[in-house]
């Protein structure tokens, strides 16, 4: 005989628990767009500082309203590439800009170490605009540099870098001493020879004979 199986009824939620299927990717939504607003508010906020513009504050409640969401600060800016541009900085932070900015050279030159001088001739030169000439001081424009930049010394020690260097002028100068050494043995044979020739050809002296007195 074949059993006859009753086909399982599919589970149905009490009307408490049930959620719509559409409700949990529209509140995503709304969370993601509000999310944006902030990024927008935040990049406006940075523009009125003088030296911060574009490293953005973090809102306070980000990781409360957003991040379980729509993840990290940056890691959610980085996503909206339509919108944002992230761009990392040297000292370890970040600078966001809006998609329609146009980007410093400093920050798009293919050669970053011609842009770093130009930068600097720029910033001398705007110094020199608003210093009186007998007032320009090397120091005084270095000394608003940190005192960690100004104090900054290269790590000869765990330098490869320096090592390789170091061992190319004790290369170099053992090979200069070696030339040195070969060309100066030909000349004092040279010389010795010829001293000794000039010897042989001079003609012998006679001696001056002493008259006996008897």
């Amino acid at each position: 005989d074949i059993e006859s199986k009753e086909p399982q009824k599919p589970k149905v939620e009490s009307e408490g628990n049930a959620k719509p299927a559409a409700e949990k990717p529209e509140k995503d939504a709304k969370v993601v767009q509000a999310a944006i607003a902030e990024v927008e508010k935040a990049i406006d906020e940075s523009l009125q500082s003088k030296s911060r513009k574009n490293i953005c504050k973090v809102p306070d409640d980000w990781h409360i309203k957003y991040k379980p969401t729509v993840g990290s600060w940056k890691k959610f800016v980085a996503s909206q590439k339509d919108k944002f541009k992230v761009i990392d900085l040297a000292n370890g932070n970040f600078a966001i800009h809006r998609v329609s900015d146009e980007l410093p050279e400093s920050l798009t030159a293919k050669n970053p170490n011609k842009t770093w001088k130009k930068v600097l001739e720029a910033a001398w030169t705007m110094y020199a605009g608003v210093t009186p000439k007998y007032e320009r001081d090397v120091d005084a424009f270095l000394s608003t540099l940190p005192s960690g930049v100004r104090s900054t010394k290269p790590d000869k020690g765990n330098s490869v870098v320096a090592k390789e260097k170091s061992e190319k002028k004790e290369a170099e100068a053992t090979a200069a001493d070696q030339n040195a050494k070969r060309k100066a043995e030909p000349e004092n044979g040279t010389a010795e020879e010829t001293n000794k020739d000039s010897a042989s050809t001079k003609p012998a002296k006679k001696k001056k004979k002493v008259a006996n007195k008897n």
